[in-house]
């Protein structure tokens, strides 16, 4: 466990620049709780739920679009299945649940609805409907090294489930929140943490509170560009380079 998460936690609490996004994110998750069975399973609430911008950004994600899922009663009914799992389940059942859940909704959604997964939105989508217990990780990569960082086990989970367990494993040291608000600041914090350990890996240092850069989630990568003389040299034309392009993307889908 981080001696310092609760110190890192309470400093990005005091981070004025980002009070809109918690706002509007804790008002995204009280819709999703608040909304009876009947409005939950319309057709208009679930189009809300998949395009939720209110809680993070996806960015090349915003393109997988999945509209057929808004009316598909076997979707919407597992949603509700997540919205409703109880807050005191044991983390690695409830680790387990959410990732055969997942799963199961990109099943039904691919390829029948898009030839691509709606993966970052389908996280976003959990973090709206459970803030408690998900940091607002929207990929991989991020997850998994926020994972590490505050010291949980993968326990061979997926995507999901692996948030699941840092989320709780960070809760040892946050404390249960006792309201909405309150799970939303801690799901925000995920975010914020895979900016320290970002700016760590990037000066070869421990992360150390930067509270002073306001940045919204997504999934997109951070990029480094080279200089330019360098990005020029050894650059050549592949035949269908086009391709092995779109087969790249496919690979670098989870994180590699």
């Amino acid at each position: 466990m981080v001696p310092e998460l609760r110190a890192l936690y309470e400093e990005t609490r005091r981070r004025l620049d980002d009070e809109s996004w918690h706002q509007g994110f804790v008002a995204a998750c009280e819709r999703a709780r608040n909304a009876t069975e009947a409005e939950f399973r319309s057709a208009a609430f679930q189009q809300s739920l998949w395009e939720e911008r209110d809680v993070s950004g996806i960015g090349p994600g915003s393109s997988v679009t999945v509209p057929g899922a808004y009316t598909d009663a076997a979707v919407v009914g597992v949603l509700w299945r997540v919205r409703q799992y109880d807050r005191a389940t044991e983390a690695r059942q409830l680790a387990q649940q959410l990732d055969a859940d997942f799963k199961t909704i990109i099943d039904l959604v691919t390829p029948q609805y898009s030839s691509r997964r709606p993966l970052a939105r389908l996280v976003r989508l959990f973090v709206t409907l459970r803030p408690e217990d998900l940091f607002c990780l929207m990929d991989w990569h991020r997850t998994i090294k926020v994972r590490q960082y505050v010291g949980a086990g993968s326990m061979s989970l997926g995507l999901i489930g692996q948030n699941v367990i840092a989320r709780r494993t960070a809760i040892e040291q946050l404390g249960h929140p006792s309201s909405i608000t309150e799970a939303v600041s801690q799901s925000q914090f995920g975010w914020f943490l895979w900016e320290h350990i970002k700016a760590a890996e990037d000066e070869g240092t421990r992360p150390t509170a930067q509270p002073d850069q306001p940045h919204r989630p997504t999934d997109a990568p951070t990029l480094a560009l080279l200089p330019a003389q360098m990005q020029r040299k050894g650059m050549f034309y592949v035949s269908n380079n086009l391709d092995l392009l779109l087969s790249l993307v496919r690979a670098a889908e989870h994180g590699m």
